[in-house]
């Protein structure tokens, strides 16, 4: 009886220390997404006025004309990049109604920001799993939509969330250039952190690649709210 109340008392523990990292992650997130948007974009507006200032003040050969609408260009691409990470950074956190809910919001959000056409598809009714799950899921989807917009080269992305046989399947879909070689499927940027998260919640992280885009699949099983 003893050590089933330690033991007890050891996942306690365990839980309000999951709870602490998770409010402390949120709390970085919003931070980094804050500079990035009050700051770095401030200084690339300064930029930009200086390089019109230039244009306006002096006489430019073809190549000088040329290698600012480059800089120009140059400035616009990490501009996009910055409202995509800071979106993805300070995101809202996952609404009362659960994960489905929280999915297209941040899906729609992101996709206004980046251009991608993001669909989300959830088949039949997903009920509130907890808030461990959900928040690894969430952020699955937040990390791999970033990985599209950044390497893939894509202009569709389904997201599809649904039950299957006592698991919950996250499934993100892009239209893109998929894998090089299976080694990216160990290196690609976020894809350990994304492991990381599915191992945490007893599941798993897999990736197929095809004639056509890749899929992300995060699996786990399924844990009810307390609530439900």
């Amino acid at each position: 009886m003893l050590a089933f109340v330690e033991q007890a008392g050891v996942l306690a523990e365990l839980d309000a220390l999951r709870e602490r990292l998770a409010r402390a992650e949120a709390s970085e997130r919003r931070r980094i997404g804050r500079e990035l948007h009050d700051s770095t974009s401030q200084l690339l507006v300064a930029a930009q006025l200086s390089m019109a200032a230039v244009e306006r003040r002096a006489f430019l050969t073809p190549e000088a004309q040329a290698a600012l609408a480059e800089a120009r260009q140059s400035i616009a691409g990490v501009q996009a990049e910055i409202r995509a990470v800071s979106y993805l950074l300070h995101a809202p956190p996952l609404p009362g109604e659960g994960l489905a809910q929280g999915l297209r919001a941040f899906c729609a959000g992101f996709a206004r920001r980046t251009g991608l056409a993001i669909t989300v598809k959830v088949a039949g009714s997903v009920p509130r799993l907890s808030d461990r799950l959900e928040l690894g899921l969430y952020r699955i989807a937040q990390e791999a939509l970033m990985n599209v917009y950044r390497h893939a080269h894509a202009a569709k992305v389904v997201v599809r969330l649904r039950l299957a046989q006592g698991r919950v399947v996250l499934d993100i879909a892009d239209d893109g250039v998929g894998l090089a070689s299976p080694r990216e499927h160990v290196s690609g940027v976020g894809i350990s952190g994304m492991q990381g998260r599915m191992i945490e919640l007893g599941g798993a992280l897999s990736l197929v690649t095809g004639r056509r885009g890749l899929l992300v699949r995060a699996e786990a099983p399924i844990e009810l709210t307390l609530d439900a």
